[in-house]
């Protein structure tokens, strides 16, 4: 992760990163994403102590274990641009980790996508049973509205998070972008993201802007999310496919979905309590995507790759 915040030279042109806070991440003990996801990590391993019986409870820390805790870290990044509670938004970020970590569970299922292998170990079907998986996807679901309904928040606010979630997850979100997920072509894949993994990201940004009491905000940093999640998505199938003309298409598509983040995210800079954890979360974001594409296209044939997926500007090769 850069020290700094979202650098220009490796973004749309239109976004002026002057104004960005230097050196964030290092200097701002709250914006140290490493000491964050640490801290997240402690928390969801509490809840799950709390409101679980054994087994399940040793197969939801299976299901969470090794993440990054993007989701979660970008809802405790919007909650304090948006001048939230750091308390609350720990406790939704726990949520949405939850959450996460079941759709992951659901979507290895054989009667899925059949992943035998999930960050790096067994994806949980493999090594508890079908049934386990299942039973541990409900409970992490389950789990995830019991903590909502936990935050010490306004009762309209929480009321408001859970049609979020619920709306989030069910057949207008995750689940039709599960069901559609077959319909594997490079123009659907935007509208299936948008369901499937966009939804998510989503409702990371709304549940912040909602408990910080900036619902004004929430449709806008909704849309922000949104995009995130769309160019999470692509540059997760880029890594995925091995066809190059799929390849070319899908990082055409995630540059044009980055510089929509970028240009969206200008536009909302102004009405924030304040930018730094926002930004300091697309500096790791932009330089995670960055990663796996260099990744996906080393070998002796890398450069000749890279030229013919469009410009190069900046000290980067990928404009991600």
């Amino acid at each position: 992760m850069s020290s700094a915040a979202v650098r220009c030279n490796t973004l749309h042109t239109r976004y002026d990163c002057s104004i960005a806070c230097a050196s964030a991440s290092t200097h701002d003990p709250k914006w140290n994403l490493s000491e964050l996801r640490t801290l997240l990590a402690e928390d969801w391993r509490q809840a799950v102590a709390q409101i679980s019986l054994p087994p399940l409870t040793e197969m939801m820390i299976y299901a969470l274990s090794g993440g990054k805790c993007l989701r979660g870290l970008l809802l405790l990044a919007v909650a304090d641009s948006c001048n939230g509670s750091r308390d609350q938004a720990r406790q939704a970020a726990v949520a949405i980790e939850m959450l996460h970590a079941a759709s992951l569970v659901v979507d290895d299922l054989p009667a899925l996508d059949d992943t035998p292998m999930r960050r790096g170990t067994q994806s949980l079907y493999k090594r508890y049973g079908e049934a386990a998986a299942i039973l541990t996807a409900h409970a992490l679901v389950a789990a995830a509205f019991e903590i909502v309904s936990q935050i010490s928040s306004a009762p309209e606010r929480l009321l408001r998070i859970t049609n979020l979630v619920a709306a989030t997850i069910g057949a207008r979100g995750m689940a039709a972008g599960e069901l559609l997920d077959p319909c594997n072509s490079v123009s659907r894949d935007i509208d299936v993201s948008s369901l499937k993994t966009g939804s998510l990201f989503r409702l990371v940004a709304q549940i912040a802007a909602v408990l910080a009491g900036s619902e004004e905000l929430a449709e806008d940093l909704g849309q922000l999310g949104l995009r995130i999640g769309i160019c999470y998505q692509l540059v997760d199938d880029f890594r995925d496919d091995d066809l190059e003309s799929n390849k070319a298409a899908l990082y055409e598509a995630g540059r044009r979905s980055w510089r929509e983040c970028v240009e969206l995210f200008s536009l909302l800079r102004a009405r924030l309590h304040i930018a730094t954890p926002i930004e300091t979360w697309l500096s790791e974001f932009h330089d995670a995507s960055v990663t796996i594409i260099d990744a996906s296209l080393s070998g002796p044939e890398s450069s000749e790759n890279r030229s013919a997926f469009g410009s190069t500007e900046g000290p980067r090769d990928l404009q991600l």
